[in-house]
C-alpha cells in the first residue's frame, strides 16, 4: 500500500497552454503530483491568511469607529455634566436666597454613606496623632479604610466618576434643602392660617382687655362702681355691621350663651380659639368650617350689653389673651 502511494506521488502532470493566436508559441510544464499538491496547499494557506488579515483589519476599523463614537458620546456627556453643574449652582444660589428670606440657617452637608469619612478628616486624624511609643487606629480610621476598600481601583483618578459623584452629592443637598424649605413653609402656612389677625369688624374700641369698672347699671339704677375683669375687646359700630372670622377654623358654638347673647366661637389650629358675642344674627352653624375674612354674624346688642357692638375674645391653650396684640394685619 505504501509503495503504491509513493508511485502515485511520483507521477507527473503535464500542463499544456495553447494560445489563440498562431503567432504565439505554445508552452507546457510537467510537475509531479506531490509538487502540485504542495502548490495547491500553499495557495489555500495564502488565501486563508489574506482572509484572516482582512477580517482583522476590518475589525480594527470598526473598533476605531466605535472608539470615535464613544469619545464623542463622552464629550457630550461631559458637556451635559458641566451644564448640570451650572444649573445646580444656580439652584444653590436660589436656595440660599429663599433660606435668607425665611431666616433659615444654611443647609447641612449631604449625609455621607454609613461609615464614610472624608480624606480631609483622615488628614486631620493623622496630624492630631501624638508622639509616643503606643497607639492604634481609631474607629474613624477603620471606617476610612473600609471606604477605600469599597472604592474601585483608580476611582479617584477618573474625572467622569468624580464628576458624577459631585453631581449626586449636589443633587442630594438641594433635595434635602428643598424638603426642609417645604416643611418650613407648610408650618408657616399652618401658623398663619391658625393665628387670629386683624379686626373682626369695623368700629371703635369702647372697652379694652383687662380690669375695668362694669358698664352695667345695678338693679337700683345707680352707676356701677365694682371692678370686673373684661376678657376681650368691645368694638362698637352700627347695628347689623358684618362680623368676620379672624382665622381659619371650625365653628364650635353658634347659639345664645348667657351674657354673651348670640355667640359664635371658633376653634383654630395650634391651640387658638376666638369668640364673637352680642350678635344680632348668626350666619354659621356648629361644625361649619370657615376661612379668615368670612362673615359669620351681624353686630347687635344681645345678652349683657349696653349697645350695638361685638365682644371679641382670643383664647390660647385654654386661657384668654389680649386681642389688641392681634389687631394688626
Amino acid at each position: 500500500m505504501t509503495t503504491r502511494i509513493k508511485e502515485l506521488w511520483r507521477r507527473r502532470v503535464t500542463l499544456l497552454a495553447i494560445p489563440s493566436s498562431v503567432s504565439l508559441p505554445s508552452w507546457k510544464v510537467s510537475l509531479s503530483l506531490r509538487l502540485l499538491a504542495m502548490a495547491a496547499a500553499g495557495w489555500a494557506g495564502l488565501t486563508l491568511l489574506v482572509l484572516l488579515l482582512g477580517a482583522k483589519l476590518t475589525g480594527y476599523g470598526m473598533l476605531k469607529a466605535d472608539n470615535r463614537s464613544l469619545r464623542a458620546r463622552l464629550a457630550g456627556l461631559s458637556s451635559e455634566m458641566a451644564q448640570s453643574r451650572t444649573e445646580l449652582e444656580a439652584a444653590r444660589e436660589a436656595d440660599q436666597q429663599v433660606r435668607a428670606l425665611l431666616r433659615l440657617p444654611p443647609p447641612p452637608e449631604a449625609v455621607r454613606p454609613s461609615g464614610a469619612v472624608s480624606r480631609d478628616a483622615s488628614a486631620r486624624l493623622v496630624a492630631a496623632a501624638a508622639p509616643g511609643g503606643s497607639g492604634g487606629p481609631a474607629a474613624a480610621d477603620r471606617a476610612l479604610l473600609q471606604q477605600f476598600l469599597r472604592e474601585p481601583a483608580g476611582a479617584a483618578a477618573d474625572p467622569l466618576r468624580s464628576g458624577l459623584a459631585d453631581l449626586r452629592r449636589l443633587s442630594r443637598e438641594r433635595v434635602a434643602s428643598y424638603k426642609e424649605i417645604a416643611v418650613n413653609l407648610a408650618w408657616r402656612r399652618r401658623v398663619l392660617a391658625a393665628t387670629p389677625q386683624g379686626w373682626p369688624a369695623p368700629g371703635r374700641i369702647t372697652s379694652r382687655y383687662g380690669y375695668r369698672f362694669s358698664p352695667m347699671r345695678s338693679d337700683d339704677g345707680e352707676e356701677p362702681e365694682n371692678r370686673e375683669f373684661h376678657p376681650g375687646l368691645d368694638i362698637a359700630d352700627a347695628f347689623g355691621t358684618p362680623i368676620h372670622a379672624t382665622a381659619d377654623g371650625v365653628v364650635a358654638r353658634a347659639r345664645r350663651s348667657g351674657g354673651y347673647g348670640n355667640l359664635v366661637m371658633l376653634k383654630h389650629d395650634l391651640g387658638y380659639a376666638t369668640a364673637y358675642g352680642h350678635a344680632s344674627r348668626l350666619f354659621v352653624r356648629e361644625g361649619d368650617r370657615v376661612k379668615r375674612g368670612q362673615v359669620i354674624a351681624a353686630m347687635g346688642s344681645t345678652g349683657r350689653s349696653t349697645g350695638s357692638h361685638v365682644h371679641y375674645e382670643i383664647w390660647f391653650n385654654g386661657k384668654t389673651v389680649n386681642p389688641a396684640k392681634f389687631l394688626k394685619d
